[in-house]
């Protein structure tokens, strides 16, 4: 087997798509222009490990997608979390995979099936873990298969197989976790940085009040990131701005942004990050896309788990049990963007036993500060660097929104740039959906979330009356039909540059 590559300007500069035929025994890779191509391996990321060498697969932390040749097969490599996948299906007899959904679904000529309605569901049910994640996803007439947290292992005559992560590391005290989790960003900034690279990658953090932004800013910082974005405004991230923290923790680059900025773009940001799964979480960090382009970003997402005192069902698997209504994943604007999201608190994560073993162990006793709020390991990180307790970590706040539970296609619209309402607008219009199927659907999700919108309306009431919701996950009708417009433009770009 060998790789033939074929470099498209014109799509995302991360993204490709990588097609078996088995006769040939060649491997045809569509890639974009950022994407590092060899002999032996692609890779759209970086690992703790020398990047001419091209090992992201048995990596301890890997961020990114790839493939690489091994003897009469090859392995396709997702990160070594679950924010994001790889998908693949068979195509006129030949075995086709991506790290984008669109890209796969404009290649092929797959399209959604518009009566399906747990998109929402399937797609973030990576908070599920890896063994309770979806594994498929319905498209009309054929389903796709999503790829998570494994190595697959693909061979010359099509067969494939899912193949465990190898990476394990013993950690046992707060020193100890700090210096391999330390060592382990450095070794991934210097992969980053190598000049056998096409693209070299600089360094920018987000920071907040918060306890996690927090924390991977103090361990990044010392690696050479003097980046940090953060929202100042409006008035609610006022409170959450981070750059008293940045400044303590000694960063000379703080950037400031405003949280609704994104209300004014023109490029369907908001579609980008619906064809996703995304209904909304972190469009606004786009405001920030030129200062994080062709860079390495760094984020705190997963940390309430990760660096949770109270999170006593930590496991292996990232089975975050309570399913989240936000994606915190935006794969397609960051391969657009050339930037690599790496997430600290997951650099590691698979670890998530040890870690809740040591965040509650009696050396950590005196950065415990009680409540339903308290990360002991991210405090000790910024508190050693100099930051007051009082500075950070006192109140959960959070960037971003949801349009999950907006009623009607109407109230999406002050949360919206015009361009991009108007597109949702005119996509509803000529969508074609069966009204028995959809109605049914309506009525079974408002069965079941019902409570939200009282407990609202009681909230806002000033009244003492609440009703117990329901566990149970249903996707949205608004989120469903979010996600359709988002995949049909996100498939519509690509179609324009194949």
């Amino acid at each position: 087997m060998k790789f033939e590559y074929q470099k498209n300007e014109s799509i995302p500069s991360l993204s490709w798509l990588a097609e078996i035929n088995e006769s040939r025994g060649v491997i045809r890779v569509v890639c974009g222009a950022k994407v590092e191509c060899s002999e032996r391996f692609f890779v759209s990321g970086v690992w703790d490990g020398p990047f001419e060498k091209g090992e992201f697969d048995t990596a301890l932390s890997f961020h990114g997608t790839g493939g690489i040749l091994k003897e009469d097969s090859v392995i396709f490599a997702t990160p070594n979390h679950l924010q994001e996948s790889l998908y693949s299906l068979t195509h006129e007899g030949d075995f086709v995979i991506s790290n984008s959904l669109p890209f796969l679904l404009a290649y092929t000529g797959h399209q959604l099936d518009v009566d399906y309605y747990n998109y929402e569901y399937d797609l973030n049910s990576i908070f599920f873990g890896c063994k309770r994640c979806a594994k498929e996803l319905r498209i009309k007439g054929e389903v796709v298969r999503m790829h998570r947290y494994c190595n697959l292992k693909v061979s010359g005559s099509l067969s494939w197989e899912e193949l465990p992560k190898p990476a394990k590391v013993e950690i046992s005290t707060f020193e100890d976790y700090k210096s391999k989790i330390t060592e382990t960003l450095r070794r991934i900034v210097d992969n980053a940085s190598d000049a056998k690279r096409k693209c070299q990658y600089k360094l920018v953090t987000t920071i907040s009040r918060g306890y996690d932004a927090s924390a991977t800013s103090a361990l990044v910082h010392d690696l050479g990131c003097d980046t940090a974005l953060t929202f100042s405004s409006p008035e609610k991230y006022v409170d959450d701005s981070g750059v008293e923290v940045a400044r303590l923790l000694g960063y000379k680059n703080i950037i400031e942004g405003n949280g609704s900025a994104y209300m004014s773009n023109t490029a369907l940001w908001e579609a980008e990050s619906a064809s996703s799964g995304d209904v909304g979480c972190l469009v606004a960090f786009n405001t920030f896309e030129d200062k994080y382009k062709d860079s390495l970003l760094f984020l705190g997402l997963k940390g309430d788990s990760i660096w949770g005192k109270a999170e006593h069902l930590a496991n292996r698997d990232f089975d975050f049990i309570k399913m989240s209504i936000a994606a915190e994943q935006n794969p397609e604007h960051y391969l657009r963007n050339n930037t690599i999201a790496i997430s600290v608190p997951l650099v590691l994560g698979y670890e998530w036993p040890s870690i809740y073993k040591i965040n509650n162990s009696s050396e950590m006793a005196q950065y415990s500060v009680g409540g339903e709020y308290d990360r002991p390991i991210p405090r000790r990180i910024v508190e050693e660097k100099g930051v007051p307790r009082k500075a950070f970590g006192f109140k959960k706040r959070g960037a971003g929104f949801t349009y999950r539970f907006q009623p009607s296609l109407h109230s999406v619209r002050s949360k919206m740039s015009s361009t991009s309402y108007h597109s949702l607008l005119n996509f509803s219009k000529v969508l074609k959906r069966n009204p028995l199927k959809y109605y049914a659907h309506v009525c079974k999700y408002y069965m079941v979330n019902y409570p939200i919108y009282f407990n609202f309306v009681m909230q806002r009431l000033h009244l003492p009356f609440q009703v117990k919701g329901s566990s149970k996950y249903i996707s949205s009708p608004i989120s469903s039909l979010l996600i359709l417009w988002g995949m049909d433009e996100m498939v519509k770009r690509y179609k324009k540059a194949l």
